[in-house]
């Protein structure tokens, strides 16, 4: 999988404390391994932009993904360049405004793990915060609701790629 995907969190129940508890939590629940990394990201005023995490299948490392966690102060409200059908999602709301919390900029490994460690992490961190969503680089969102129903089927491990809709 390259590509990149993105948390959105709902605004009003944002922190970065919680957010990054979330999925401390969700990759303990997941059983896969977090680093955080000690790379941290400056503005210029001397506050953290963001800092770095890595996810992997323990004790395996065949497969692993990226992520940027945005500190609070940088968590981006950038709505403005998601495809339509986050728009959707969210006009399905309209109350509820969302930040960018996280940032997966690559996944990769084994083609048969890749997908299940995105899912899997995914779907934990979900059911800790159902309201929360993930838009895929593919014009395409899940959320709880979305993830669950795929855990109904038989696992297709390109599921990332695909309208979560389409039946």
């Amino acid at each position: 999988m390259s590509t990149e995907a993105f948390f959105f969190v709902e605004k009003q129940n944002y922190s970065f404390d919680r957010f990054l508890g979330s999925l401390v939590v969700a990759a303990f629940r997941a059983n896969v391994r977090i680093w955080i990394t000690s790379y941290k990201k400056y503005d210029k005023e001397g506050d953290m932009t963001y800092f770095d995490i890595n996810i992997c299948y323990r004790p395996r490392h065949d497969s692993q993904m990226l992520m940027y966690v945005n500190s609070e102060k940088h968590a981006k409200q950038s709505l403005d360049f998601c495809a339509s059908t986050l728009e959707r999602h969210i006009r399905s709301k309209p109350h509820l405004e969302y930040y960018e919390a996280g940032y997966i900029e690559d996944i990769s490994g084994l083609f048969e793990t890749r997908e299940r460690l995105l899912f899997d992490f995914v779907y934990e961190y979900l059911r800790l915060n159902p309201h929360d969503l993930l838009w895929v680089d593919y014009d395409l969102v899940f959320g709880l609701e979305e993830l669950e129903r795929l855990r109904q089927r038989p696992y297709c491990r390109t599921w990332c790629y695909q309208d979560p809709n389409a039946e």
